[in-house]
């Protein structure tokens, strides 16, 4: 009897091991990747905003190079508030479907008054070909704020309907694996109801091997990825998706540590009370 229910506790600690990772990795997707709000505080913490002003202030010194024009008519172009706002658009719409916001009309508008206000005070009048290439230099600045702003946001926008699915997906998978977890405890506990110090062992056993297996996968990731020099699109969007890698690793190491310790607390835990009780 004790060699069966030695075998029905292992195979319970095996399926056990899987829906407690199962579990762990569609909480984390839900509460990481899947989040809008987690993804718009990274891009804050990452210092996003400011990167891609500082790629819009480059963009736009190279085209004043070649312009003649003076520093101040590329001032004041937009706002931070503006440029947070688009940012913010673009995410939420891969996320939740709604509209993305553009200030790149704006943008326009304004350069447009600040060569106009810098002709009048400076009494120039442009004609032909001169007026020309001041229009082509404005329709460059605001394709610059257009390609700063969206970067690779525009390729990631595309994602959006397998979002749907994968969210869909992942809620009817959550109270699966949820009634399967329920369901092994229960079947563990009435398993060994005499003996609960086993009970907890098995616990023990399934938590520490999956905190193994989060902590082997941690330094697969490490050994095999080089994060540090991945380059996508832009550098702040490389940057970005670098800092959010970091980020999803911390999260599988401290959950990986915190499951071995419980585990082995778990297994030692039980094997005291065996002990405990044959000795009674």
């Amino acid at each position: 009897m004790k060699i069966v229910k030695g075998v029905c506790n292992t195979i319970i600690a095996f399926f056990l091991t899987i829906v407690i990772l199962a579990n762990f990795i569609i909480i984390l997707l839900s509460n990481t990747l899947l989040d809008a709000n987690y993804m718009l505080g990274l891009v804050e913490e990452n210092g996003y905003y400011e990167k891609i002003e500082t790629d819009l202030k480059n963009g736009f010194q190279e085209y004043q190079y070649q312009s003649g024009l003076p520093d101040e008519v590329f001032e004041n172009l937009y706002s931070s508030s503006e440029l947070k706002k688009d940012i913010d658009s673009i995410i939420k719409n891969v996320y939740e479907g709604t509209e993305v916001t553009s200030h790149a009309e704006s943008v326009k508008t304004k350069i447009l008054e600040n060569v106009n206000n810098y002709l009048t005070e400076n009494n120039i009048v442009l004609i032909g070909e001169q007026k020309k290439n001041i229009e082509e230099y404005q329709n460059l600045i605001v394709k610059v704020y257009e390609d700063k702003v969206n970067s690779a946001f525009s390729y990631v926008k595309k994602v959006r309907p397998v979002l749907e699915k994968i969210q869909m997906a992942i809620g009817v998978v959550k109270w699966i694996l949820i009634g399967s977890l329920v369901a092994l405890l229960i079947f563990a506990l009435l398993l060994n109801l005499r003996t609960m110090g086993l009970f907890v062992s098995t616990i023990g056993i399934a938590l520490l091997a999956s905190g193994s297996v989060l902590e082997c996968l941690n330094f697969v990731v490490h050994k095999n990825i080089d994060i540090q020099n991945i380059l996508l699109f832009a550098q702040s969007f490389s940057d970005l998706i670098k800092y959010i890698l970091y980020d999803l690793l911390s999260k599988v190491n401290f959950y990986g540590i915190v499951a071995i310790v419980l585990g082995i607390v778990g297994i030692v835990w039980g094997s005291y009370g065996r002990y405990k009780k044959e000795e009674e």
